[in-house]
């Protein structure tokens, strides 16, 4: 399966839209979306901001993007009870 690119303004409307869920989330596929370092710091701080998903998300595929390991590594250690990142 092929990605959709997740450019500045994908990245804001998702954001948006997990604010707007009320529900408990389990996984996040972000895989192959060109997400960069910039997109992948506001998601996060977008999930952190959300205990009702932020504490139910267990794996968040950001693989086959453009974020290194630097900016990986950080994301792990503010999501430090995923199973699978």
């Amino acid at each position: 399966m092929i990605g959709v690119l997740l450019l500045a303004a994908g990245v804001n409307h998702l954001c948006v839209a997990l604010t707007k869920c009320s529900r408990s989330l389990s996984e996040l596929s972000l895989s192959r979306t060109g997400l960069g370092a910039r997109g992948l710091a506001r998601i996060m701080e977008t999930l952190q901001s959300l205990p009702n998903i932020y504490a139910t998300l267990r794996r968040l595929d950001l693989s086959f993007n453009s974020v290194k390991g630097d900016d990986i590594a950080v994301s792990v250690c503010t999501t430090a009870h995923l199973s699978s990142i």
